[in-house]
């Protein structure tokens, strides 16, 4: 261990001292040059392990913030780009950690170069001083002996400073935090075919829900017709959202039929279903970016205009031309940095830039006050 090595260091000193100090004094001037590359990578290593805790931060951000939103996900089709997403953050942390590696093995070499040539310089003047009767030769190998088994406790602390540094860049995030107030991708049967939305006529048949064991749905039969907007109205509870996550597929396990322009959309695949619905939920689900990204997430092919145009009709694009960068401003972790109303607008924005022929709506307007409800009804 460190106290250890330094028990042992500080008893050889003491030795090489009794029987040379000034040998000892000529050995040690190589200290000084040893100090200066365990200096400049420590505090390299310290760096770039900051910037590596920084990193696996904003993965695990990116993770939860999928796992999270994994309705808003699966809904948009997005899949992918979560996917791209992680491992674009994954490729920056197995980079800095190669670096960190690369500079922290140039340690050892430093070390070996500096040590070998104090012990061979030492070994010279001490050849001299042995020559010229200042010392004695079992004073000279005596002090020789100390030398050598001196080396590898003074090498074992050069590298005990990597391990400090990376363990104060960990302490570092840690203050920070103080001081402040398995992305699933569904795989598309290939034996299913894509849905074709031509009306947007939805008909359920008899379909039963449970979950936990507990009916949610039972014998529902409901028809909603093309172009029409339907409210679904009951208590808490009443499966209300249910029948949107089962519109979605985001359960399959249920009895009747769901069907959009008569195509049971068991029979469809997941990506053309979805493709084909937009989705507003109560919880708005927001990523730790852009304004702009977070409305073009409804479509990433979308022009700025376009994007103009949905905050524009989810009146929202006041209180976006106020903000200092505007579109480019960043909403914070789940858009913390947003207020409900605000965050619920950009999710509307969001679904209507989609421009998908059916819109479901989970008390997307909850948050909202009347007349900007009215506005939002209006553009829809």
């Amino acid at each position: 261990g460190v106290i250890k090595d330094l028990l042992v260091i500080v008893f050889l000193l003491i030795n090489m001292f009794y029987q040379s100090w000034q040998l000892t004094l000529f050995a040690f001037f190589a200290f000084p040059l040893a100090l200066w590359p365990i200096r400049k990578i420590g505090k390299s290593i310290r760096k770039i392990t900051y910037t590596i805790q920084n990193e696996i931060a904003i993965f695990s951000n990116v993770l939860g913030e999928s796992i999270r939103g994994i309705r808003q996900v699966k809904a948009y089709n997005q899949e992918r780009y979560e996917t791209k997403r992680a491992f674009k953050t994954i490729q920056h942390i197995k980079d800095y950690f190669v670096r960190s590696s690369f500079i922290s093995n140039r340690l050892s070499p430093l070390m070996e170069f500096i040590g070998s040539l104090a012990i061979a310089l030492s070994i010279y003047a001490g050849g001299v001083f042995v020559l010229n009767e200042n010392m004695t030769t079992g004073q000279f190998m005596s002090f020789l002996v100390s030398l050598l088994l001196a080396y590898q406790p003074v090498k074992a602390l050069g590298n005990l400073n990597i391990s400090i540094q990376e363990g104060l860049a960990g302490a570092e995030r840690i203050f920070e935090l103080m001081d402040t107030k398995e992305n699933f991708i569904e795989k598309t049967n290939n034996e299913k075919k894509d849905l074709k939305v031509t009306n947007g006529k939805i008909q359920i048949d008899n379909l039963s829900f449970a979950y936990n064991n507990k009916d949610v749905l039972n014998g529902l039969n409901l028809s909603i017709p093309a172009g029409k907007k339907v409210a679904i109205v009951g208590r808490s509870g009443s499966g209300k959202s249910t029948i949107v996550s089962l519109l979605l597929q985001f359960f399959t396990k249920y009895r009747g039929k769901i069907l959009i322009d008569n195509q049971d959309i068991n029979d469809c695949s997941l990506y053309s279903l979805r493709k084909n619905i937009g989705l507003v939920t109560q919880e708005t689900i927001l990523f730790n970016d852009t304004i702009e990204a977070n409305i073009k997430y409804g479509n990433l092919n979308a022009s700025s205009k376009d994007v103009e145009n949905a905050a524009d009709e989810a009146g929202i694009s006041e209180f976006i031309n106020s903000q200092p960068n505007k579109f480019q401003t960043i909403v914070g972790e789940s858009g913390i940095k947003l207020s409900g109303g605000q965050r619920q607008r950009i999710s509307i924005a969001r679904a209507l830039l989609k421009n998908a022929p059916i819109l479901l709506l989970d008390e997307a307007t909850s948050a909202l006050d009347n007349l900007t409800e009215q506005k939002i009804q209006y553009s829809i």
